[in-house]
């Protein structure tokens, strides 16, 4: 489990989670390309919920409304799968 200290940094909080759902810390710089942006960020709310077992409708809860969604994935039953 990596630390929760290093999540109260936003950067690295974000890099952290792009690790999480993808596995390649390169992709975090695609967050610094404007329109682009939009494009990886709804990348990553699907696939951060395909890693944890949820469908489409919980990435839509994901990026519109990510504090609620991730507080659901902390208190739901969803386990974190590997990725392939």
């Amino acid at each position: 489990m990596e630390n929760v200290s290093k999540s109260r940094i936003s950067w690295l909080g974000m890099f952290n989670s792009i690790l999480l759902a993808m596995d390649n810390g390169w992709l975090f710089l695609i967050r610094f390309i404007p329109i682009a942006n939009i494009i990886f960020n709804i990348i990553l709310v699907i696939k951060t919920a395909d890693v944890f077992g949820k469908d489409i409708d919980f990435a839509i809860i994901l990026y519109f409304l990510p504090p609620i969604g991730y507080i659901m994935l902390g208190f739901c039953d969803a386990e974190y799968y590997e990725i392939q």
